[in-house]
């Protein structure tokens, strides 16, 4: 109930914010957005690469136009980002950055591509300051669903969808 309640609130945000000027493009051979060791995983005794997971996720994240959150600037001090890579469907990023007690600014940004196949090109991206009763409603609800708390899984779904998170609290990242 709490996380649909998070991803309604966002939506609605999300949905409010104003429509900003494209970024620069980033290229994920320029940006690092995970440690080398990231997505790496042994399975009866073998050995599992993660270079496939760590290149496919930075080069959606790259197509969102996305900072890495691995090698923040510093410019917030913390960092709350959903990406939503739905197989046959366009590609989603949903950022939050903190910048102060009572500082938040929203990022909306989707691209043209499939989350499963082709990252695609940035076609829509939108930015919002929170006032402070939505920074506490957002920051109450994750902290009521304990979001750092959940278990790290490994769910496929029916449709070649994959649910992967690179470890605990892998969505929050504090300077």
């Amino acid at each position: 109930m709490i996380k649909a309640q998070i991803m309604a609130f966002l939506a609605l945000v999300a949905a409010s914010c104003a429509t900003v000027p494209k970024s620069p493009e980033i290229s994920s051979a320029e940006v690092k957005y995970f440690p080398d060791a990231t997505f790496d995983e042994t399975i009866e005794n073998v050995f599992l690469d993660g270079k496939h997971y760590r290149d496919w996720y930075s080069n959606h994240l790259a197509a969102l136009q996305e900072p890495s959150l691995y090698q923040a600037d510093g410019r917030s001090e913390k960092y709350l980002r959903f990406v939503w890579l739905r197989t046959f469907h366009n590609p989603v990023a949903i950022r939050v950055e903190f910048s102060g007690k009572n500082t938040a600014r929203l990022f909306f940004k989707l691209t043209d591509g499939a989350g499963g196949y082709v990252a695609g090109e940035l076609v829509e991206e939108r930015e919002k300051e929170l006032d402070n009763s939505q920074i506490e409603k957002l920051l109450s609800a994750f902290t009521k669903i304990n979001v750092c708390g959940q278990p790290t899984e490994d769910d496929n779904g029916y449709d070649g969808a994959l649910g992967i998170d690179p470890g605990p609290c892998a969505c929050i990242r504090q300077t």
